[in-house]
């Protein structure tokens, strides 16, 4: 069933009942890709496969990385209610879900990044800028080809961002087994 998050403005998908299971899909798909798994995990989590902004119904951001994952962000506050939420992002997703992660330590429990490198190579990087060149030259461009490869972390930004996370994720450990010995 679609429902709607952040004040409607990020459409998802919403199957199953668990632990809530966040699938953001990569640059150059769309949920679709989800589909061949999420009735499976749906078995054992609730899972929400979002549109992620400017990508089929959910709508556009104004700027960057930061912007979108600020906007899942919020989608994935609304979709969880309080509870913890399993944040899964491949490729493009995993850029998203990391900038959530670093941008807003509280929302994900749990990340899993898949298929998304430390850097892209100049050569991958002047395929996208052309891709996207082509894109926006077009009558109407599909809107994430406004978020550009030069809005990725450099290599060190990434660095920073991955040594926060592991602080984050050592500092929700010690509080895990803490409680665990109370």
């Amino acid at each position: 069933m679609d429902r709607l998050f952040a004040n409607g403005t990020v459409n998802a998908a919403d199957m199953g009942n668990g632990p809530a299971l966040f699938l953001f899909h990569s640059l150059l798909s769309d949920r679709a890709s989800f589909d061949a798994v999420a009735p499976e995990l749906a078995r054992t989590f609730r899972v929400i496969v979002p549109e992620l902004p400017g990508f089929g119904k959910s709508s556009a951001v104004d700027g960057g990385i930061a912007e979108v994952a600020d906007r899942m962000a919020q989608a994935v506050r609304d979709a969880a209610a309080g509870e913890d939420a399993i944040v899964l992002g491949n490729g493009y997703g995993g850029f998203v879900a990391l900038q959530l992660a670093i941008r807003h330590p509280q929302i994900a429990a749990r990340l899993v990044l898949a298929d998304c490198g430390a850097a892209f190579s100049q050569a991958g990087r002047e395929a996208f800028r052309s891709f996207t060149r082509i894109d926006l030259a077009q009558p109407n461009p599909p809107a994430w080809s406004y978020v550009l490869l030069d809005d990725h972390p450099t290599v060190l930004q990434r660095i920073a961002m991955i040594e926060a996370w592991r602080s984050r994720y050592r500092t929700l450990r010690l509080a895990d087994r803490s409680r665990a010995g109370s």
